[in-house]
């Protein structure tokens, strides 16, 4: 038998219409489902990355913070009556927050290195700004960092007592930040949620708790090196 009788009865098998539209149905469940996944795997990614940027921005303030109380300076014989640590708790969280006081770290101002100047912090629309002034002539400020919801201070004297005298330097500074995460989606929700009615009628605590998973929380314990000499 030659090779054209051998394949003459051959039948050649091809798709059928059905085969081909159940195939072309798995490929796209598929497709579906790769996409879900990538789509998951992008916004943990997302999330992740708008974390490390917020928690990397809020280290560099409280790390400027801390630096600044730590080495706050106290009042000496000719300021007697005077403010050496000012901050209003009742303002806190609010566009009047105001942080006050004089420190001897040394600043670059107006292309000279002077030190012993005063350092304010103040919260204005979610931004925290803080300004550096020498003598009450040269003010030097600076936006320190963006989106923040909320600023508290928790200070207290070196004995932990409650801090109630800005005559004197507390020994402990207790500061949380909380940000919004730099993200534009998230900002988006943020933003929804604000507007909301449940959030509006919320009490603090409750605002607190519907937007954590908006936010990031930061806090620092300082100690004031010279609070030892308010004595």
């Amino acid at each position: 038998m030659n090779a054209k009788g051998k394949y003459a009865k051959t039948k050649i098998s091809r798709f059928t219409l059905l085969e081909m539209a159940v195939a072309m149905s798995i490929f796209a469940i598929l497709m579906l489902i790769l996409m879900q996944i990538f789509g998951a795997t992008q916004a943990v990614w997302r999330s992740s990355s708008a974390k490390a940027d917020t928690a990397a921005s809020v280290r560099a303030a409280l790390d400027l913070l801390e630096d600044g109380i730590s080495s706050a300076l106290p009042l000496d014989s000719n300021d007697a009556g005077k403010s050496c640590f000012f901050y209003d708790k009742s303002k806190q969280n609010t566009s009047d927050f105001f942080l006050w006081f004089p420190t001897t770290l040394s600043f670059q101002m107006s292309g000279a290195i002077t030190k012993n100047v005063e350092e304010a912090y103040i919260l204005d629309n979610n931004n925290l700004y803080v300004s550096f002034t020498k003598d009450t002539a040269t003010t030097t400020e600076y936006l320190l960092l963006e989106n923040v919801i909320s600023c508290n201070l928790e200070i207290y004297n070196s004995d932990y007592s409650k801090w109630n005298n800005t005559q004197k330097l507390p020994g402990i500074v207790i500061i949380e930040l909380e940000t919004l995460l730099d993200d534009e989606q998230i900002k988006n929700k943020y933003e929804t949620l604000k507007s909301s009615s449940d959030y509006t009628n919320a009490s603090d605590e409750q605002k607190r708790e519907m937007r954590s998973s908006l936010t990031n929380v930061s806090k620092r314990i300082i100690y004031v090196q010279a609070s030892k000499l308010n004595d």
